[in-house]
């Protein structure tokens, strides 16, 4: 469901069905002031991301700083910040980085990163329908549906 990239590594792969948004968001407001190295060695430290993998979380962070500040703002008045809600008429801070800097509207997040939790169907915080969720062959599913990355890795999958 779309090629390989610099969070697909054996490292990277077992930190997907974690939470991540957290993390990163809180990453990104320790280090408001600072640039892309720092948040990249906070997201390696806090998440324990592979060095390149952080690079390009870091600056999908910078990116939505820079794009989304002002929905960002209007939702911590609103009390919105945790709202991962992705729907045809939802705004939020989550779809606006989606938007901006995921696809290449200029950032290029999902195509660098490589592995993702869309690309390897797993759940999370942010709401998505089946119909943007990869359907990947041969790998264990949950009682939900989506793919039970902990179980493949118990596995032991030789590449």
């Amino acid at each position: 469901c779309g090629p390989c990239g610099s969070c697909s590594t054996w490292k990277d792969f077992p930190l997907q069905p974690t939470d991540l948004a957290t993390p990163a968001r809180t990453c990104g407001q320790k280090h408001l002031s600072d640039g892309i190295p720092e948040i990249q060695a906070c997201i390696e430290r806090d998440i324990g991301f592979s060095k390149d993998c952080a690079l390009y979380w870091a600056e999908n962070v910078v990116c939505s700083r820079k794009h989304c500040a002002f929905i960002f703002i209007q939702s911590l008045m609103t009390n919105q910040v945790g709202n991962f809600k992705v729907g045809p008429n939802t705004i939020t801070s989550a779809t606006c980085s989606e938007a901006s800097c995921e696809a290449g509207n200029p950032g290029n997040f999902v195509l660098n990163v490589g592995a993702n939790r869309r690309r390897m169907n797993i759940e999370s915080e942010i709401a998505r329908s089946a119909s943007q969720q990869c359907d990947i062959v041969d790998i264990p599913e949950d009682s939900k549906g989506f793919s039970n990355w902990i179980a493949f890795m118990d596995m032991n999958p030789k590449c």
